[in-house]
Order: structure tokens, then C-alpha cells, then sequence
């Protein structure tokens, strides 16, 4: 397990970035209202706030600061980071940085099994 206080900041860090998250996401609704429902990425990113916000309550109440949560949790977390690399597409720089970066991910994981199996 990690030290409580490592699972402590992760919660404040979670927990400031789903603020923003959230801010973006009034913005925009205050911006076009009628608009914002109409795009699936908007509704995605609706979904995921409510779901985190949810997330982040129940780990809270839970006592858990490590907030490993189910599986379900978890996956979801991960889908988080598919708005950053929609976000990183519409930028021309980024575009080029994560389009080497996940052509860059498989050598890394070979790297990393070759140095698991040594190191075991």
C-alpha cells in the first residue's frame, strides 16, 4: 500500500483537477447552453465529471484516502486522460508530441519487460 499521506495528496490533487474539470464544463455551458449537449465529447466530459465527483465523495466519506476503488473506478480514471489527448490533438505542437509519444509507448513497455525479467 502507499503512505497515507502520498494518498492524501493524490485525493488533493484529484480533487483540484476535477475542479477545474468542472469549471471548464459551466463555462462552456453558460457559453452555448443548447450547444454543449449536442457534442458527444461535451457529454463525455459531463459523464466523466459526475462520475469522478461521485468517485471523490465516496472515498471521502469512505475514510479512504488511497481510494483504490472497484474496478469500474479505476478504468474510469483512466478514460480521464483520453480528454487531455482530445484537448493535445487540437493543438498543431501537441498533435506531433502525442503522435510520438504513443509510438514511443511499446518500445518503452519492451524496455521495461526485458528490465522486469532481469531484475526477477
Amino acid at each position: 500500500g502507499r503512505p497515507a499521506e502520498q494518498g492524501e495528496a493524490i485525493q488533493i490533487i484529484n480533487g483540484f483537477c476535477l475542479a477545474i474539470y468542472w469549471i471548464e464544463m459551466v463555462i462552456l455551458v453558460l457559453a452555448s447552453p443548447f450547444n454543449y449537449f449536442l457534442s458527444l465529447s461535451s457529454v463525455f466530459d459531463c459523464v466523466v465529471n459526475l462520475l469522478s465527483t461521485a468517485d471523490l465523495i465516496y472515498s471521502y466519506e469512505a475514510g479512504d484516502d488511497t481510494s483504490a476503488g472497484s474496478l469500474g473506478v479505476q478504468a474510469l480514471r483512466a478514460l480521464r486522460v483520453l480528454r487531455v489527448v482530445r484537448m493535445a490533438r487540437n493543438i498543431r505542437g501537441m498533435s506531433v508530441l502525442v503522435f510520438s509519444t504513443t509510438k514511443a509507448i511499446p518500445k518503452a513497455l519492451g524496455c521495461y519487460l526485458i528490465w522486469l525479467g532481469i531484475t526477477l
